[in-house]
């Protein structure tokens, strides 16, 4: 991998209870504060197109 990325495992509270996750963070050009980041956090999925091909790799390969 060419370029700066975070990988790792978070915990999401849901209504049925707390839910292991793999994340994938790639790093922006702007630079924004923590709680913007936590903001446009969401989750996707892996065969959506508009998912950048490096986050679907990196996410298969951890599972």
């Amino acid at each position: 991998i060419s370029e700066p990325v975070l990988v790792g495992r978070a915990i999401v509270l849901t209504g049925s209870g707390p839910a292991f996750v793999s994340v994938i963070m790639r790093q922006d050009v702007a630079r924004i504060s923590m709680r913007r980041a936590l903001q446009m956090a969401h989750i996707v999925s892996l065969d959506d197109p508009s998912v950048d091909r490096l986050v679907v790799s990196l996410a298969r390969e951890t599972r």
